[in-house]
């Protein structure tokens, strides 16, 4: 202890002896925070893991278009909502909860969901978020008027269409008209 005793040496004894320890713990917490960070990008992330349980629980295989392990339609379901859109005057529709890899924002590039017959022609379509673009997520469901323009007991195809392209479906799943 012959360093805390001089008057030079003291203070520098003493500033040193304070210095390397909060370096040390500077150094270990830098350490700690990089092997962290590092560890979270590989695991899965809880939105992840939720939109893995959800697709598990509605069978999501056969939903996803073939080849896309990204896209997924869960379901559709008839409603009887007040839908209003362009030429469609009737109050019916499907609502379509829809799934994409997370983060991303399907109002960006123009994605639709379009419904279409058996023999491959569009009934009707709409954006995935028509009215909400900054509030779109990459979950949720979207709203297609249908009205009149469907027949009871008929089936149907359900699209989510990449609208980039305006041709690449990433997501099918089918639809019987319920009444």
């Amino acid at each position: 202890m012959r360093i805390f005793r001089g008057r030079r040496a003291g203070k520098r004894g003493r500033s040193l002896h304070v210095a390397l320890p909060a370096l040390a713990v500077a150094v270990l917490v830098f350490a700690t925070q990089a092997i962290v960070t590092r560890s979270d990008q590989t695991r899965i992330s809880p939105e992840d893991q939720q939109r893995i349980s959800l697709a598990a629980a509605a069978g999501v295989p056969s939903a996803a278009a073939e080849g896309n392990k990204d896209f997924f339609l869960l379901d559709a379901l008839w409603t009887n909502a007040h839908i209003k859109y362009g030429n469609i005057l009737g109050d019916t529709g499907v609502v379509v909860p829809y799934l994409t890899p997370a983060g991303y924002n399907p109002s960006t590039n123009a994605d639709w969901i379009g419904v279409y017959d058996q023999a491959g022609n569009r009934v009707y379509w709409d954006y995935v978020c028509p009215n909400s673009p900054t509030r779109c997520k990459s979950f949720g469901a979207a709203a297609i008027a249908l009205g009149s323009s469907v027949s009871s007991k008929e089936t149907y195809d359900i699209r989510y269409i990449d609208g980039v392209t305006d041709t690449a479906i990433l997501a099918t799943i089918k639809f019987v008209v319920p009444w």
